[in-house]
C-alpha cells in the first residue's frame, strides 16, 4: 500500500473517531470561530474559502477576484490554533482539517480526499504527433507499468479490480483498427476510509485497528489515563499502541497527568 494512502486513511479514521467519541471538539471549534467566520464572510462574501497555508489559516476567492490579505485571518487562525492546542491535537494537517470542515455545512469533520488510491490511465492516439505503431508501443508500456503497480497494491492487501479482466478489456480496445477514441482504464478502486486499516493481511506497519485509534483519542483528547482505558485489557498493550498512533499521525503525545499526593501549600514538605 502506498504510504500516502495509508496516511490519509489514518487521518480520516482519527477524524471519524473524534466524531464518535469526542464531538465536543468540533462543537467548540465552530463556536469559537463563529464570530470570525461571520465577519470574514460579511466582508469578502459567500464565495470566500478557507485553507491552510503552511499550518496557518488563510482565505481565498475565485481566481478572477483579488485575493484577501492573510493578515485579515489572524484572529481566525489563532482561534483554530487555540482549540486544537487545548485538546492536544495541534498539527499542520489538523489546521487543514479545521479549514475544510469550517467551510462546509457538515456537522462532522470533513474527511480528506483519497488521491493516491485511484489512478486513471488515459490513452489517445494523436496522428499528428506519433505513428500508430509508436502509440501502441507507448500505450503498452504505460499499461504494463500501471499493472505492475496494481499488483504491488494487491500484494499489500489493497482491494483492486481483477487484473485479468482489466487486461482483457485493454487488449480488446487495442485491437481496434484505428484507436483514435480516448480509452480510459480505471485500474484502481477508490478506497473507503477504513478499508486499509481493517483488512486482514496488510503489513503490520500499515495496521491501526479502530480500537487503537479509540484508545488514542480517549488518552490524547479526553485526557483519560491509560489504566482506565485498558480496563480488562493489558496495560502494556495500550501503552504501546497510543504512542504508535500519535507518531503515525504526527501529533505530539501529551504528557501523562501527574498522579500521587498533591504538594502542600507554601512549597514546604514539612
Amino acid at each position: 500500500m502506498d504510504y500516502t494512502v495509508y496516511r490519509v486513511s489514518l487521518r480520516n479514521l482519527f477524524l471519524k473517531t473524534m466524531d464518535e467519541i469526542a464531538p465536543a471538539v468540533l462543537q467548540e471549534l465552530r463556536l469559537v470561530t463563529s464570530d470570525s467566520m461571520f465577519m470574514l464572510r460579511a466582508h469578502f462574501g459567500d464565495s470566500l474559502g478557507i485553507r491552510s497555508q503552511q499550518g496557518r489559516a488563510v482565505g481565498y476567492l475565485p481566481v478572477d477576484e483579488p485575493q484577501p490579505p492573510s493578515e485579515d485571518f489572524r484572529e481566525l487562525d489563532k482561534a483554530i490554533r487555540d482549540v486544537l492546542e487545548s485538546y492536544h491535537i495541534y498539527a499542520n494537517w489538523m489546521v487543514d482539517a479545521a479549514c475544510n470542515t469550517l467551510t462546509s455545512s457538515s456537522r462532522v469533520w470533513t474527511p480528506f480526499r483519497q488521491l493516491s488510491s485511484e489512478i486513471t490511465l488515459q490513452l489517445k492516439w494523436d496522428p499528428s504527433r506519433e505513428t500508430e505503431s509508436e502509440f501502441r508501443s507507448r500505450a503498452n508500456a504505460e499499461f504494463d507499468e500501471a499493472a505492475q503497480i496494481q499488483k504491488q497494491l494487491i500484494n499489500s492487501g489493497v482491494s483492486t479490480p481483477n487484473i485479468r479482466k482489466t487486461k482483457k478489456v485493454y487488449r480488446v480496445a487495442m485491437q481496434e483498427e484505428s484507436p483514435t477514441v480516448s480509452t480510459v482504464y480505471d485500474l484502481f478502486c477508490s478506497t473507503d476510509l477504513l478499508w486499509s486499516l481493517q483488512k486482514a493481511g496488510i503489513g503490520h506497519e500499515y495496521r491501526t485497528p479502530a480500537k487503537h485509534m479509540e484508545w488514542f483519542v480517549r488518552y490524547q483528547v479526553l485526557c483519560e489515563n491509560q489504566r482506565d482505558i485498558a480496563g480488562q485489557s493489558n496495560d502494556s498493550t495500550v501503552s504501546k499502541a497510543v504512542p504508535q498512533v500519535a507518531n503515525a499521525l504526527g501529533i505530539p503525545l501529551r504528557p501523562p497527568e501527574r498522579t500521587g499526593r498533591p504538594p502542600k501549600e507554601g512549597g514546604s514538605d514539612v
